[in-house]
């Protein structure tokens, strides 16, 4: 291997056994052991999220048994995209306990990786790739299986996690898994928003980078962020973020409640000051929606905008701000 460039396989030796505890291991042994531990050898469990690179343009994370059968959560995770995608690398949907997509925002179309966790082998996945014609090869001392044509590859991450899709994306969450890279889950803006998601077990969660270029660009950035409402139909939220340049980031959820679901939209302002403008105008939105709705000539439009902005909760964690919802089925898939 040159370069940490992937190296086709000539030979494979035979796997060290280990003795049974860490008192019969010599200096050497523990060396050995502490070095596949930083590197995530195989003794490795991780989430998907946790080896996403930093610098990506979004990320997507499913939790797959709670996603797959659930419509709603379906729609929102693409996930006849992802059932495709993990099939075409043999797994089956009993197998995958969590999926993450992402991209390179550097190069979207050429970094596309989808990374799966769950109670397969990784090492199995590759051989049953390799027995198919994908080549077996090494990215540092991570086995990889490239595809006949090059175009996709695939990666064993320790014990429970596997890599597919471009080459160069999946190459990156390598580098991150040997702690060469930063992960997007530690990256500032983003890492309180992960967080905030991963400690809540929200079964769907997506966050979006807005690259520093966009931000600069007033209304790029702003269509940016009105789109996003629109995707959970909070368009009265999505005139309010219009208001307010330079959005860093943006992330969305979705849970049952119930019969229905709960969806939240996070937007990482530029600072505090933006934040409190978010707050400010949503207080102001949702007066006006209780005027209107007492005016005796509103009628069914005044009662519908005020029901609207009653359904929305607003948090406020410094420079971040959490818009709340609860939405019907029939809402969500409208």
């Amino acid at each position: 291997m040159k370069n940490g460039q992937l190296r086709c396989i000539r030979h494979r030796p035979k796997p060290a056994s280990f003795p049974a505890s860490l008192a019969g291991l010599g200096v050497a042994g523990c060396c050995f052991l502490l070095a596949q531990l930083r590197c995530g050898g195989p003794q490795v469990r991780r989430e998907p999220v946790e080896v996403v690179p930093a610098g990506s343009a979004f990320v997507l994370v499913s939790d797959w048994p709670e996603t797959r059968g659930n419509v709603c959560l379906r729609k929102m995770a693409s996930a006849d995209e992802l059932e495709r995608q993990l099939a075409g690398i043999g797994l089956a949907g009993n197998d995958v306990a969590e999926v993450a997509v992402c991209a390179l925002a550097s190069d979207p179309a050429n970094t596309e990786t989808f990374i799966a966790s769950g109670s397969f082998r990784p090492r199995a996945v590759l051989q049953s790739l390799s027995n198919r014609g994908w080549i077996p090869e090494t990215y540092h001392r991570y086995r990889v299986a490239r595809s006949p044509s090059g175009g996709e590859c695939a990666a064993a991450i320790g014990s429970n996690v596997v890599a597919f899709g471009k080459p160069a994306g999946v190459l990156a969450v390598l580098d991150v898994a040997r702690r060469t890279a930063e992960p997007f889950c530690e990256q500032t803006p983003y890492s309180r928003m992960v967080q905030r998601y991963r400690q809540q077990q929200q079964p769907v969660y997506a966050v979006v980078a807005v690259p520093q270029e966009v931000q600069d660009a007033g209304q790029a950035a702003l269509g940016l962020s009105s789109f996003a409402c629109g995707l959970l139909g909070l368009d009265a939220v999505g005139s309010v973020l219009s208001g307010i340049p330079s959005t860093r980031a943006l992330g969305v959820t979705m849970a049952p409640a119930g019969r229905d679901y709960r969806s939240e939209l996070g937007a990482v302002l530029s600072d505090e000051k933006a934040a409190s403008m978010i707050t400010g105008g949503f207080g102001l939105l949702k007066g006006l929606a209780t005027v209107l709705a007492q005016t005796p000539s509103s009628g069914r439009e005044g009662q519908e905008a005020l029901s609207q902005a009653n359904k929305m909760a607003f948090t406020r964690d410094g420079e971040i701000v959490y818009i709340a919802m609860t939405m019907t089925a029939e809402e969500v898939l409208r």
